[in-house]
């Protein structure tokens, strides 16, 4: 297992719209019907969420408006989808989804990320309720993964999620570790716990898996372990502190096809990109077309490459 520390890099300083034109989104097919895993709950009826025009938001007292507080995706399609976690909407192109379904609108329910898979299918996870609502492409519930707890089927406070191929991996934050199930909700590997040795892991916050299958995580005191598809370490990032010593808070992280890693600064809103040597090839000071600096809080890669921050800005390659 080899530990490092990124290098000093030029910085790019880059000024960019607020806008983004969006690629219609495809129709993929709606998956058939899976049988719940006899370790996952039983979800009862299905109950899809209410799609919804922009205006109808209005009515929100959490409108729809902070670009700080969202999380942004990119589907199969190249679709750009943006999760206001306060008001619970995932917002792309025209419309509204409230990713609260109706029998759960009382709930504590707390939708933190979204993964897609190769089909269209799109897996929300839910921090609160600790469990992975799966949708079809009409945005129908098709059924839900894992629960709330300790044990090989369950999460807690889980924060960030990742689809690859059949495989479905969440950082299971508060159980310090990773869980790995199958698309229809099977458990199949987790491995990972609290403590200070290079397989260990310190409130996991986010995770990416490359082309290859290899695991990057991300943990709450800003280093990233990369893990084999067994769970073995076998690399980590220190990313605690800046080529000129200066502390660093890094909450998010995103992983290109070619396998180069992305990772933002929330104290600087800076955007840095690494090859998976370690080496930084390139920084980025995201602004408005106000030249404003714009808090990179979350990323998000295209099928393409194109990497996007929160509040819809494309960075250039």
């Amino acid at each position: 297992m080899k530990r490092r520390t990124f290098a000093k890099a030029g910085l790019s300083t880059l000024t960019m719209p607020l806008s983004l034109s969006l690629v219609a989104c495809g129709g993929a097919e709606s998956p058939a019907d899976v049988a719940f895993s006899s370790s996952a709950p039983s979800s009862g009826a299905a109950v899809g969420p209410v799609v919804m025009e922009r205006p109808r938001v209005e009515a929100s007292t959490k409108p729809v408006t902070s670009y700080a507080d969202e999380r942004i995706f990119v589907g199969p399609s190249g679709v750009v989808y943006t999760l206001n976690k306060e008001a619970k909407m995932l917002r792309y192109e025209q419309n509204l989804i409230n990713l609260v379904p109706a029998a759960q609108a009382n709930s504590p329910s707390n939708p933190v990320d979204l993964a897609f898979d190769a089909n269209g299918n799109a897996y929300v996870l839910d921090k609160s309720l600790a469990e992975v609502r799966v949708y079809d492409a009409a945005w129908q519930l098709q059924r839900r993964v894992a629960r709330q707890g300790k044990d090989d089927a369950a999460l807690s406070s889980p924060s960030a999620l990742a689809v690859h191929q059949d495989r479905l991996f969440i950082a299971d934050s508060a159980n310090h570790r990773v869980q790995v199930f199958s698309l229809a909700g099977a458990p199949l590997l987790r491995f990972g716990s609290l403590g200070a040795q290079a397989s260990s892991f310190n409130y996991p916050i986010d995770i990416k898996v490359s082309a290859e299958g290899r695991i990057y995580v991300l943990h709450a005191n800003s280093t990233v372990s990369v893990h084999e598809a067994d769970g073995r370490v076998a690399e980590q990032f220190d990313l605690s502190k800046d080529a000129q010593g200066q502390r660093q808070i890094v909450r998010a992280i995103a992983l290109t096809p070619s396998g180069q890693l992305y990772f933002s600064d929330v104290r600087t809103s800076r955007v840095y990109a690494l090859e998976a040597s370690g080496k930084v090839v390139v920084k980025h000071q995201p602004q408005s077309a106000a030249g404003k600096p714009v808090a990179a809080r979350h990323l998000a890669v295209g099928p393409d490459g194109q990497v996007y921050v929160s509040g819809l800005l494309p960075l250039v390659a």
